[in-house]
């Protein structure tokens, strides 16, 4: 086993436990997609295990490389998985939760944040330039109809909300038309939903 490996958390190795100490009853965390890239500096690490497909720019305790579709980690092996600004990015978002299914311990939680494709400001925008243009790097986007399916197909009990976790700077006129409109599903930024195994 060569040096680099050897210094990964025993959990990666099919040892969940060892992460944690002995107590077997601490709840065990993982942060996937903990975001390790300049714009996610400020990201706060939810994780006693953080994980992301891209090497972080900056330190990440008990950082793991890894695809969210193949993660390197024991079947039941945690009490809860953070998934904040992921599956916009994924080409097999059933797959992923599948996998994040696989490692959740009996009534495990899954709290998943991803943008809403109904914010009313990214309609307005895409009325002005006559076509809809998700993030540059998103290849879907999700409506709360959409997440109830995929968390129906993966088997996860969930509960989805229209949130707004995290936001930008937008000009004036975005701020207004969010501000009087009386309709949630157009009024946040994200859905924020919680499933449970």
């Amino acid at each position: 086993m060569s040096n680099k490996k050897s210094r990964l958390p025993n959990c990666i190795l099919e040892e969940p436990h060892a992460c944690m100490g002995q107590n077997r009853e601490m709840t065990r965390v993982l942060d996937v997609g903990c975001g390790g890239s300049e714009q996610f500096k400020l990201h706060k690490v939810r994780g006693d295990i953080n994980c992301d497909l891209l090497k972080p720019s900056f330190k990440i305790p008990n950082f793991v490389l890894c695809d969210v579709q193949h993660l390197p980690f024991k079947r039941n092996g945690f009490d809860k998985v953070f998934m904040y600004d992921v599956l916009e990015h994924l080409g097999n978002p059933l797959e992923a939760l599948l996998e994040v299914k696989r490692v959740l311990r009996r009534k495990g939680i899954l709290e998943l944040g991803t943008p809403n494709a109904l914010y009313l400001p990214k309609i307005i925008r895409s009325m002005f330039r006559g076509t809809y243009s998700p993030y540059r790097d998103h290849i879907i986007t999700w409506g709360k109809a959409e997440l109830n399916n995929l968390f129906s197909r993966a088997g996860l009990k969930r509960r989805v909300t229209y949130e707004t976790y995290r936001d930008e700077r937008k000009p004036l006129h975005y701020g207004f038309f969010v501000r009087i409109c009386p309709f949630p599903s157009l009024k946040h930024r994200q859905l924020l939903t919680i499933g449970r195994k």
